[in-house]
């Protein structure tokens, strides 16, 4: 048992689990082939471990078992995100340098504590509908960012009671309370925009309800006593439960 608990650990920490998800999300948007998707799977790996671990890859810590399995990871992840860009066309190669850039400036985002919110939901929504999208949508793009947003309420409210005050997160600035509603808002807008922009007699926005409700539910529930597995694997695990349900309706 203590083994299954580490290596479930691992999995968290390694960034695998957001990866999948991120990965769910551009299925959910693509009409290319899987290269894509894979890259993208790849991408999230190495940016996610790299945001969150970098500074335990000095030398003074990298000797441990647990670090040098997170850099092995990342370095596996990295050449065959290499294989999968150059599988791509020229385009989509320019937009993903440029997504790279806001990987890169979120240290610099994040000390805006109410933006890094909604920065990381256009940068996820920039890579998961802009570019793949063989014909972009800006409603598309809009829904997702909104859904996005609220989908990230649950970690800003976990993470309030360890954010520097400095920051002025969304909890810090307006209570943990007041920010659910944010949630809220932002989910019900999500859902607003799907079902206005959707085709006539297309049963997909109805059909996405039970995905709606589950963001809903992971604000409602989420609080400052929770546990890491609340945000980083129940939290995270909406998108793949999202498209898992629309994989095998369809």
């Amino acid at each position: 048992m203590a083994f299954l608990t580490k290596l479930f650990n691992f999995y968290l920490n390694a960034s695998i689990h957001v990866a999948i998800a991120v990965w769910c999300l551009v299925q959910m948007s693509q009409n290319e082939s899987a290269n894509y998707a894979n890259l993208v799977f790849f991408g999230t790996l190495i940016s996610y471990n790299y945001l969150k671990h970098h500074q335990n890859f000095g030398k003074n810590n990298l000797l441990q078992f647990q670090n040098i399995s997170l850099l092995l990871v990342t370095l596996t992840s990295f050449f065959a995100f290499a294989y999968y860009f150059l599988l791509l066309n020229n385009t989509i190669q320019k937009q993903l340098i440029l997504s790279g850039f806001f990987v890169l400036s979120y240290p610099f985002i994040r000390s805006i504590g109410w933006a890094k919110l909604f920065f990381v939901s256009f940068v996820v929504s920039y890579v998961t509908v802009f570019i793949p999208s063989t014909t972009f949508s800006f409603e598309s793009f809009f829904t997702r960012f909104l859904l996005l947003s609220a989908l990230m309420i649950p970690f800003e409210i976990n993470d309030s009671t360890t954010d520097s005050p400095s920051l002025k997160t969304l909890p810090q600035l307006f209570g943990i309370a007041k920010t659910k509603q944010i949630g809220y808002i932002l989910c019900f807008a999500s859902f607003y925009f799907s079902f206005c922009t959707a085709p006539k007699n297309d049963m997909l926005p109805s059909f996405n309800m039970l995905f709606y409700l589950l963001v809903f539910a992971s604000i409602y529930f989420s609080s400052t006593k929770k546990t890491k597995y609340y945000t980083l694997f129940w939290v995270e695990s909406v998108p793949i439960i999202w498209w898992l349900t629309l994989h095998f309706q369809s």
